[in-house]
């Protein structure tokens, strides 16, 4: 089958799967790796991580950006809840997950911690999904999508650290050296997407209409790729900050057209991404990697409680927070990536990382949906 022909079936597979996803209010990245496993004596995908590795970046340049438009666009209704969360749900949530990562998988302490720092990178469609499911309002999907995009980048940075101290053998980093990188990162990065942003709003209106997007797209991506290739994660921080001084300072973009492009590269990069794990890797420890996944799951109401302690959220907002904390294939990618990055040579355990966030994502999407307790009625 040729590159051509090969994309044009995973690009309408995933429109189908988006469908369905859709029409039976479920988060898409369990049917996409779902139908990339299954799909993989078929379709014989040659390709290798490698290959894989650019659609991965434009699709986590376009997501990132989206939200930041979307962060632009509407007024956030629960600051302070936010700020609570997006403090204390990372920093406590890295250091639980490194030690179930241990206890549970058995890895060395390096992977564990890189681990523990990869799946604090969320899903933002299946935020959507989820909060529609759950039967949420408005704020509680503003307060998430604020979240998903804040946390992600902190776990970003934190993985591209642990990449960095597990290349040069040591085994943990220091507590000033993790709050310098992630401060350096973030300074740079939103720097790098303020500056990219008021450049672009002072150069949109002299452009033509016909050249505007595709103005706006390569420049989205140079953004992105300036501030990755300086510092690993940097890119992240860009794309929001570049999508929310554009929507803050009213520069008119298609918010539709940014959505559907990254609906298909999504798409067509989960199914890619379940074709090459193997399936014998999946289940090569049934009880390990299940048992991690849904200890993630439990930790969510944990952390959302540990984040909102003394503070007056009623038991509606507190159930619907506990329930969203979906991974995706953004998470996945990242895993692949730092796996990729260091020697599974060097490090045995390195090459079992996809695999285990896979049934992280299956967990923190599917779990959610089942009645294991009632559907409460969002507040007006």
């Amino acid at each position: 089958m040729t590159p051509i022909l090969l994309l044009g079936l995973l690009a309408w597979l995933s429109a189908v799967c988006h469908w369905l996803g859709e029409r039976w209010r479920v988060p898409v990245a369990p049917l996409l790796l779902l139908l990339g496993t299954a799909l993989r004596p078929w379709l014989a995908v040659n390709w290798s991580w490698q290959e894989v590795f650019p659609l991965l970046g434009v699709t986590v340049c376009l997501s990132f950006f989206e939200g930041g438009l979307r962060m632009g666009s509407r007024k956030l209704e629960l600051a302070g809840l936010s700020k609570r969360l997006v403090a204390i749900c990372p920093k406590l949530g890295w250091v639980v997950m490194t030690g179930l990562a241990g206890l549970v998988l058995g890895l060395p302490s390096p992977v564990c911690l890189l681990l523990g720092a990869v799946v604090m990178v969320f899903s933002p469609k299946g935020v959507a999904a989820l909060v529609a499911r759950q039967r949420g309002g408005e704020a509680e999907e503003q307060l998430l999508f604020q979240e998903c995009y804040l946390v992600s980048c902190v776990g970003g940075a934190w993985a591209a650290l642990m990449v960095l101290v597990i290349h040069t053998h040591l085994s943990h980093p220091a507590v000033v050296q993790t709050l310098l990188s992630t401060t350096r990162l973030f300074l740079f990065g939103g720097l790098i997407g303020y500056l990219g942003a008021r450049l672009l709003a002072a150069l949109h209106s002299h452009l033509s209409p016909a050249s505007r997007e595709p103005a706006c797209l390569g420049w989205v991506l140079l953004c992105y790729g300036a501030a990755h290739s300086v510092l690993p994660g940097a890119g992240l921080v860009a794309s929001i900050v570049l999508g929310k001084t554009l929507s803050q300072r009213q520069v008119e973009l298609p918010v539709a057209f940014y959505s559907s492009l990254q609906a298909v590269l999504v798409g067509i990069l989960g199914i890619l991404m379940g074709t090459l794990i193997p399936a014998a890797e999946l289940v090569s420890q049934p009880f390990r990697y299940p048992a991690f996944a849904l200890l993630v799951v439990a930790l969510r109401p944990l952390l959302v409680l540990a984040a909102t302690f003394r503070m007056p959220v009623s038991p509606t907002r507190r159930a619907n927070l506990w329930a969203v904390a979906p991974r995706g294939i953004v998470t996945l990618g990242v895993a692949a990536t730092a796996a990729d990055l260091l020697s599974p040579e060097a490090i045995p355990e390195m090459a079992h990382l996809p695999a285990i966030v896979y049934w992280v994502v299956m967990a923190t999407n599917l779990l959610p949906l089942l009645p294991i307790g009632p559907r409460l009625p969002s507040e007006k």
